[in-house]
Parts: structure tokens; sequence; C-alpha cells
């Protein structure tokens, strides 16, 4: 049987967090870019009036 991938996808105000799961079930963050750069802007429209 296969393996799947789990994802994990952290969706906040301002910034998004993605992670998967390792081949010993421990969480990992992804990166985009470079190494240290895990937070991804998530933010498309914000009205403060909300």
């Amino acid at each position: 049987m296969g393996k799947g991938i789990i994802l994990g996808i952290d969706f906040s105000i301002d910034f998004t967090q993605m992670a998967v799961l390792d081949d010993e079930i421990n969480p990992r963050s992804i990166s985009i870019g470079t190494e240290d750069n895990f937070l991804i802007p998530s933010v498309v429209c914000y009205n403060s009036e909300l």
C-alpha cells in the first residue's frame, strides 16, 4: 500500500503556515523560498469594520 501525505494548514488573519507529517509521524513545517521562511501571506481582503 502506498503512503499518503497528511497536510495541515493553519489559516490566520495575516499569515498561513503549512506542515506535513514525516516518516516518524513528527510534524514538519513547510518552508517557502528559504529554509527560514515558514509563514505565507494569506490576506486577500481585510475589512476592519467586521
